[in-house]
């Protein structure tokens, strides 16, 4: 790992340390191969879901929030992906028994926390051209399918700015980097762990 104490900025070196792993969960995703079918978002939505749920469900309970007014809740998605599925035909039963990731990045506080949020959130940031895409290929929109790639909508920047600078506000010492890169490289090599996973048995 590359030497922290010269990166003051944490969202840099978080964005630098995790960029071959960033590249490797983004070769696996289907969303604009020729053939994408409807059939295969929906899939791709129920592995995401398997993935977020349990992923926001450590997060959440990492750490107090509240002690540093953060309202974690706005940052979390899986009830959007819960939304999609059933705008796109399953059932509520059909999402309770959706298989869930159990290999999990090691969250344990708030600075580790902080580092899986990053690849989280950031994944607001290419959902916005994933959402185009899904409007141009099956005409579906936030109301119909496709809610959790446009959750925070024109607020996506905006949204982006206020994380990073909590981020960097909670997280300036050496040790707590190390901390949340750690968790951030843990977060994408678990994602694309799981997604590889699930794919190739959908």
């Amino acid at each position: 790992m590359r030497d922290l104490v010269a990166e003051s900025d944490v969202m840099a070196l978080l964005k630098s340390s995790t960029a071959d792993l960033h590249r490797s969960v983004e070769q696996i995703m289907p969303f604009f191969r020729a053939q994408f079918s409807l059939r295969d978002y929906t899939q791709t939505l129920a592995a995401f879901l398997g993935f977020f749920g349990p992923v926001e469900q450590i997060v959440r309970n990492a750490a107090d929030w509240s002690a540093i007014d953060f309202d974690i809740n706005r940052h979390l998605r899986a009830h959007r992906l819960e939304s999609d599925l059933l705008a796109l035909g399953l059932s509520d039963s059909d999402i309770s028994n959706l298989p869930r990731c159990t290999s999990l990045p090691n969250v344990g506080n708030r600075e580790s926390a902080l580092g899986c949020l990053y690849v989280l959130e950031g994944s607001t940031l290419g959902g916005q051209i994933i959402g185009l895409e899904l409007a141009r290929r099956f005409g579906i929109d936030r109301f119909t399918g496709a809610s959790f790639f446009l959750s925070h909508g024109s607020r996506v920047g905006e949204m982006w700015k206020e994380f990073s600078l909590l981020v960097r506000s909670h997280i300036n010492k050496p040790d707590s980097q190390q901390l949340a890169v750690h968790a951030a490289m843990e977060t994408f090599s678990s994602l694309e762990a799981w997604m590889r996973k699930v794919i190739a048995h959908a």
